[in-house]
Protein backbone atom coordinates (compact mmCIF):
# COMPACT_ATOMS: atom_id res chain seq x y z
CA UNK A 1 0.00 0.00 0.00
CA UNK A 2 2.84 2.42 -0.68
CA UNK A 3 1.58 3.46 -4.14
CA UNK A 4 -0.85 6.35 -3.97
CA UNK A 5 -2.98 8.31 -6.37
CA UNK A 6 -3.25 12.05 -5.92
CA UNK A 7 -6.43 13.85 -6.92
CA UNK A 8 -6.83 17.61 -6.80
CA UNK A 9 -9.05 20.36 -8.01
CA UNK A 10 -7.46 22.73 -10.53
CA UNK A 11 -7.73 25.73 -8.21
CA UNK A 12 -4.80 27.19 -6.31
CA UNK A 13 -5.53 25.17 -3.16
CA UNK A 14 -5.67 21.81 -4.91
CA UNK A 15 -2.68 22.30 -7.18
CA UNK A 16 -0.37 23.76 -4.52
CA UNK A 17 -1.23 21.11 -1.92
CA UNK A 18 -0.90 18.27 -4.43
CA UNK A 19 2.42 19.59 -5.74
CA UNK A 20 3.80 19.92 -2.23
CA UNK A 21 2.67 16.41 -1.31
CA UNK A 22 4.19 14.87 -4.44
CA UNK A 23 7.46 16.72 -3.95
CA UNK A 24 7.78 15.54 -0.35
CA UNK A 25 6.39 12.01 -0.71
CA UNK A 26 9.22 10.38 -2.61
CA UNK A 27 11.14 8.11 -2.27
CA UNK A 28 9.08 6.35 0.42
CA UNK A 29 5.77 6.74 -1.39
CA UNK A 30 5.25 5.96 -5.06
CA UNK A 31 2.90 8.30 -6.90
CA UNK A 32 0.96 5.94 -9.16
CA UNK A 33 -1.23 8.66 -10.65
CA UNK A 34 -1.80 12.40 -10.35
CA UNK A 35 -5.13 13.62 -11.67
CA UNK A 36 -6.79 17.03 -11.63
CA UNK A 37 -10.36 18.09 -12.23
CA UNK A 38 -12.42 21.25 -12.44
CA UNK A 39 -14.89 21.39 -9.56
CA UNK A 40 -18.00 22.01 -11.61
CA UNK A 41 -21.00 19.65 -11.55
CA UNK A 42 -21.57 20.25 -15.28
CA UNK A 43 -18.16 18.63 -15.93
CA UNK A 44 -18.98 15.44 -13.98
CA UNK A 45 -18.07 13.21 -16.95
CA UNK A 46 -14.54 14.62 -16.87
CA UNK A 47 -14.27 13.77 -13.18
CA UNK A 48 -15.38 10.21 -13.96
CA UNK A 49 -12.57 9.96 -16.53
CA UNK A 50 -10.05 11.06 -13.91
CA UNK A 51 -11.44 8.46 -11.49
CA UNK A 52 -11.07 5.77 -14.16
CA UNK A 53 -7.42 6.74 -14.55
CA UNK A 54 -6.94 6.40 -10.79
CA UNK A 55 -8.64 3.00 -10.89
CA UNK A 56 -6.40 1.91 -13.77
CA UNK A 57 -3.30 2.95 -11.79
CA UNK A 58 -4.02 0.22 -9.24
CA UNK A 59 -3.57 2.59 -6.29
CA UNK A 60 -5.75 1.83 -3.29
CA UNK A 61 -4.68 4.88 -1.36
CA UNK A 62 -6.01 8.18 -2.68
CA UNK A 63 -4.84 11.54 -1.39
CA UNK A 64 -7.51 14.04 -2.34
CA UNK A 65 -6.93 17.79 -2.27
CA UNK A 66 -10.41 19.14 -2.74
CA UNK A 67 -11.94 22.02 -0.83
CA UNK A 68 -15.68 21.48 -0.51
CA UNK A 69 -16.61 19.22 -3.40
CA UNK A 70 -16.68 15.99 -1.38
CA UNK A 71 -20.23 14.96 -2.33
CA UNK A 72 -19.38 15.15 -6.04
CA UNK A 73 -15.98 13.50 -5.55
CA UNK A 74 -17.35 10.67 -3.39
CA UNK A 75 -20.19 10.04 -5.84
CA UNK A 76 -17.80 9.76 -8.77
CA UNK A 77 -15.46 7.52 -6.78
CA UNK A 78 -18.40 5.28 -5.88
CA UNK A 79 -19.61 5.14 -9.48
CA UNK A 80 -16.08 4.12 -10.52
CA UNK A 81 -15.68 1.61 -7.69
CA UNK A 82 -12.70 3.23 -5.96
CA UNK A 83 -14.19 4.07 -2.58
CA UNK A 84 -15.18 1.72 0.18
CA UNK A 85 -13.76 -1.24 2.02
CA UNK A 86 -10.66 -1.78 -0.13
CA UNK A 87 -9.63 1.87 -0.44
CA UNK A 88 -8.27 4.58 1.83
CA UNK A 89 -8.94 8.23 1.16
CA UNK A 90 -6.94 11.01 2.84
CA UNK A 91 -8.80 14.30 2.68
CA UNK A 92 -8.18 17.83 3.99
CA UNK A 93 -9.82 19.20 7.11
CA UNK A 94 -12.29 21.10 4.94
CA UNK A 95 -13.91 17.75 4.15
CA UNK A 96 -13.87 15.98 7.53
CA UNK A 97 -15.28 19.06 9.23
CA UNK A 98 -18.34 19.03 6.94
CA UNK A 99 -21.68 17.63 7.97
CA UNK A 100 -22.61 14.77 5.67
CA UNK A 101 -26.29 15.44 5.03
CA UNK A 102 -27.36 12.21 3.35
CA UNK A 103 -27.12 8.62 4.49
CA UNK A 104 -25.43 7.70 1.21
CA UNK A 105 -22.70 10.32 1.72
CA UNK A 106 -22.21 9.20 5.34
CA UNK A 107 -21.76 5.61 4.17
CA UNK A 108 -19.36 6.57 1.37
CA UNK A 109 -17.35 8.65 3.84
CA UNK A 110 -16.77 5.82 6.30
CA UNK A 111 -13.05 5.28 6.51
CA UNK A 112 -11.89 8.59 5.10
CA UNK A 113 -8.96 10.00 7.03
CA UNK A 114 -8.46 13.68 7.66
CA UNK A 115 -7.54 16.12 10.37
CA UNK A 116 -9.41 18.80 12.21
CA UNK A 117 -7.36 21.66 13.53
CA UNK A 118 -7.68 22.18 17.24
CA UNK A 119 -6.20 24.82 19.42
CA UNK A 120 -4.92 24.09 22.88
CA UNK A 121 -6.16 26.64 25.34
CA UNK A 122 -3.36 28.41 27.11
CA UNK A 123 -3.55 28.19 30.91
CA UNK A 124 -2.82 31.93 31.19
CA UNK A 125 -5.76 32.84 28.96
CA UNK A 126 -8.31 31.31 31.37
Amino acid sequence: WNAVAVLSTTDGFGVSMASSFIENATPEITIASYRQYIADPSLYDNLLKEMEEIKNSGARVIVSFTFDEWEITAGAANQTGIIGENYVWFVPNSIVSLRFDTEELRQLSRGIIGTIQGFVENEQSR
